[in-house]
């Protein structure tokens, strides 16, 4: 919730502990051209599934909208599976795999790189043709 909003709200909140529950952060992609990453989203682990996730992400889908962006993608591990869950009800769809070995060892971490287009064009079909990102998964 932006703080304009909020101060619309005419939510009384002297009489709550004030505290952080959850963040986003949405930032610019020097990979892909008119598009963001979402690099961060966080929820207490007492305040999940309670819609503050899909607030955030709305609000950074929302941002990015007015930033221009044709689509916002992020990168989620395997094994956070309610995090995937929220990406999936929010419509975006795979974009690839990724695998990363941590060092000196012989384990690998899968990641999933997601994607939700805001804007479609032309356009965006030579581009996902000439993304080796893109290639690489299909």
């Amino acid at each position: 919730m932006t703080e304009e909003k909020f101060n619309e709200s005419n939510i009384n909140v002297f009489r709550h502990v004030k505290k952080i529950v959850g963040t986003i952060a949405l930032c610019k992609s020097t990979r892909l051209q008119n598009s963001g990453w979402i690099k961060r989203l966080t929820v207490h682990k007492n305040y999940r599934r309670k819609g503050i996730g899909t607030n955030l992400v709305n609000l950074a889908l929302e941002f990015g909208s007015q930033q221009g962006y044709r689509r916002i993608n992020v990168m989620i591990s395997d094994h956070r599976k309610a995090a995937r869950e929220l990406f999936n009800k929010k419509d975006f769809e795979i974009y690839l795999y990724r695998k990363k070995s941590l060092y000196g060892t012989s384990v690998i971490l899968l990641f999933v790189e997601l994607t939700y287009r805001l804007k479609y064009n032309d356009n965006d079909a030579e581009l996902l043709a000439t993304d080796p990102f893109y290639t690489q998964a299909h």
